[in-house]
């Protein structure tokens, strides 16, 4: 700072060849605003007011000068100082920013509808309801382009419409670092995305948040091209658009629907659609990947999960979840979130600079024929069968989850019990409980058997060798059939199902062997994760300590049950919900 000597350049921006200190001159009023801006964030937080506005500085206010010092330096030949604390410095605000991390907001598609069409019927416009979806897009942008101010609703209706408003303004009140994307769930057409800007409009916003369509139900999926496509058809949404478009893939609710190979196979062959349509588009398509922490939502290793996409996709950039419960494993101490890290970084790269594989048309026809195998043994089984909702209530504690007063939304959407209204998360967790993890192999074993059957058993091992989509998906599903416990699982049915349930309890089982079976046939190993020596080793360390808090949980289960009035009992049974959790290393 006390450095008179300058580049031009800097000197200009100083007082000219006559100032002094001229990086303190520069670098003095953008260290007072960050000094400000810090007491008024520990000012707000130690208060219960609103916040009520943000120091004007943003990263570009702050990186700009720091840049400037950087040249300047280096210019007259002080290179030790600029590529020291200096480079650092700036390579953090590059990396993290005045906010550490950017925020997503995220709202559902039917919200966005509701309030619209409270908008519209407010200015006395169409039923924004009753239109079709060409005439949506068409009213949309026409009221996005045109230059007159919206008005608002004085009193709102729908109860979310004041909130969503008030949501959309905050972005003009922060820096442009502090949000990054607006994510809309349950997208289903173009006007999804529309609405939104709509409502940037209604709420007077200045500021532009890149839109992310998440494309999650089985039918969003299949016509993911057409609904990108038809968006980017929409030349005032292209201009605002800029040649950049983030999309987020849904796991959770396809592999709920269709099961978890079926699903895999439906976002492998999404996004390599996706990444043609980007081609001929000429736009940079950016994936964000909604993954959960269990393997029935799509999630699994690191390096397994990012081998298994498109070979190229993503331009050497992609966006993942990172679930709640998964967070302290993979990030609790420095040297696991570097590791962590490092396993991203060469999993993208890796991706992004390596050949694509040379994959044959039959394998792909194959993968469709499985898919559809495993979708059929999977509904067959939970959507056909009568008895299973009844035997799923028993053998698992998805009644007793809500003891835990965790998580920020309802296990069911709706009060009553039905599968369509049954949430993933506790879908997945009630049947990590039990050991048995149904959704994350169910359907396995019938689509491998009616590969093998169908004389495919060569052409399978060949793909397990050659195709780092195949390969890398049997390696989840292997690492998730040596988590399961059948003698735990067959405790839980013994101990809490019906006698009319047991035929289901030994279906299950039947389903478990086959699976094991024929990916044994394929791979080759004589046992699971027979290559994998430190991660069986991991598993049966924990095993010990979980089957103790298992068999508590299946005895107090059926106490409870009887008894749902006991205090001790519920505590009892919200420890074990806990301790196994903990101890399988993943909730939903």
């Amino acid at each position: 700072l006390s450095f008179n000597s300058a580049s031009e350049e800097l000197l200009k921006k100083t007082g000219g060849p006559t100032s002094i200190e001229p990086y303190r001159v520069i670098l003095s009023p953008i260290y007072e605003q960050v000094c400000e801006a810090e007491h008024q964030v520990a000012a707000f937080l130690k208060s219960d007011k609103n916040f009520d506005g943000w120091v004007p500085i943003g990263k570009a206010e702050i990186l700009e000068p720091l840049q400037l010092c950087y040249r300047s330096l280096i210019e007259i030949g002080a290179r030790d100082l600029a590529e020291g604390r200096t480079l650092d410095l700036i390579r953090r605000l590059e990396a993290f920013g005045v906010s550490l991390l950017g925020l997503d907001i995220r709202q559902s598609s039917d919200v966005h509808e509701a309030v619209v069409a409270e908008i519209f019927a407010a200015n006395g416009w169409n039923s924004y309801s009753d239109l079709s979806e060409e005439n949506r897009q068409h009213l949309l942008i026409s009221k996005i382009e045109n230059a007159d101010e919206i008005k608002l609703p004085k009193s709102w209706k729908f109860e979310l419409g004041a909130d969503v408003i008030a949501t959309c303004k905050l972005l003009d009140d922060f820096p442009p670092d502090c949000f990054r994307t607006y994510v809309i769930s349950m997208t289903e057409e173009p006007s999804d995305v529309l609405e939104v800007l709509f409502l940037f409009k209604a709420a007077g916003v200045r500021r532009r948040l890149a839109i992310a369509p998440l494309l999650e139900t089985p039918e969003a999926l299949a016509q993911s091209e057409k609904i990108i496509s038809d968006l980017w058809k929409i030349k005032p949404y292209a201009k605002i658009a800029s040649g950049y478009q983030q999309i987020m893939l849904g796991y959770s609710d396809s592999g709920k629907r269709s099961g978890r190979l079926c699903s895999a196979w439906m976002l492998h062959q999404v996004q390599s659609k996706l990444d043609q349509l980007a081609a001929s588009l000429n736009v940079e398509f950016e994936y964000f990947h909604g993954r959960g922490g269990s393997i029935g939502r799509g999630g699994g290793p690191v390096h397994l999960a990012l081998s298994a996409l498109p070979r190229g996709s993503g331009n050497g950039r992609i966006r993942v979840t990172e679930q709640g419960e998964s967070i302290h494993a993979k990030f609790g101490l420095p040297g696991i979130a570097e590791r962590t890290m490092e396993l991203y970084l060469s999993g993208v790269l890796g991706s992004a600079l390596a050949k694509p594989p040379k994959e044959k048309k039959a394998w792909a026809g194959l993968m469709n024929q499985l898919g559809k195998e495993s979708e059929i043994a999977f509904r067959q089984f939970i959507y056909h069968n009568p008895r299973f909702l009844d035997f799923f209530a028993q053998v698992t504690p998805i009644q007793e989850l809500s003891l835990l007063k965790i998580g920020s939304r309802p296990a069911k959407r709706k009060k009553d019990f039905s599968f369509e209204s049954l949430r993933a998360i506790p879908w997945i967790y009630s049947w990590t409980q039990n050991r048995g993890l149904l959704p994350s192999w169910l359907g396995l074993g019938e689509a491998l058997e009616y590969g093998i059957a169908k004389g495919h058993l060569k052409d399978l091992k060949l793909m397990y060798k050659e195709w780092p989509f195949f390969a890398s998906t049997l390696s989840i599903f292997e690492m998730v059939l040596a988590k399961v416990d059948l003698p735990v699982f067959e405790y839980y049915s013994d101990r809490l199902a019906d006698p009319s349930s047991q035929e289901l309890s030994r279906q299950m089982i039947a389903s478990y062997h086959l699976a094991c079976r024929n990916l044994s046939k394929i791979t080759g190993h004589k046992e699971l994760l027979a290559k994998s020596p430190v991660l069986r080793r991991s598993i049966d360390v924990r095993t010990p300590y979980v089957d103790v808090l298992n068999l508590m949980q299946a005895h107090f289960l059926k106490i409870y049950r009887e008894n749902p009035d006991d205090p001790w009992v519920r505590r009892i049974l919200a420890i074990t919900i806990s301790g196994i959790s903990a101890g399988m290393r993943n909730t939903g």
